[in-house]
């Protein structure tokens, strides 16, 4: 708050450091920044694009192209950040919902696939050889229904597979 950029990330190097220990990739990522500052003379705003392209972060990149709008254009900064933050902690909570909600389905689709060979092997111990015998029908009527749950199995991985 009411300092200038580059005495901005030196102190967020040393807030990172505390919080996550000075072996964190963000914190080894801003120190490069921070040296680069002090000695190149290279701009925040290419340092910033230059660490988007090692991380390979579309946020970290919105934010460089934004920070350096913003400083061309003689923005907020102040707010910038914030805002910027604020957007970044809800997409990261999003995230974590939608992993949430996906890893149960998948889940249950996981139990839904085991379900056949359970029921085929509770009525091969309850002695019901009616339905467990290998009659060429019962073979057939086998085969289609492991296709029918291999489909199913497959389209539901396919749509529980969501990249956020």
């Amino acid at each position: 708050a009411g300092q200038n950029t580059v005495k901005a990330f030196s102190d967020a190097v040393r807030d990172l450091e505390l919080s996550h220990g000075d072996k964190a990739p963000m914190v080894k990522e801003v120190k490069i920044i921070v040296n680069a500052l002090y000695n190149t003379d290279c701009t925040v705003e290419e340092l910033l694009k230059d660490m988007a392209k090692r991380c390979g972060n579309d946020d970290i990149d919105s934010f460089a192209e934004i920070f350096a709008a913003s400083k061309r254009l003689g923005g907020d900064l102040k707010r910038l950040v914030s805002e910027s933050r604020d957007i970044i902690s809800e997409k990261i909570e999003i995230e974590m919902d939608i992993q949430t909600t996906v890893t149960a389905n998948k889940n249950e689709i996981d139990i839904m696939a085991a379900m056949p060979f359970v029921i085929v092997w509770m009525m091969k111990t309850m002695g019901s050889d009616v339905l467990t015998a290998n009659t060429t029908t019962n073979v057939i009527v086998k085969i289609v229904a492991i296709l029918i749950f291999a489909v199913a199995y497959a389209i539901g991985r396919k749509i529980t597979d969501i990249k956020v």
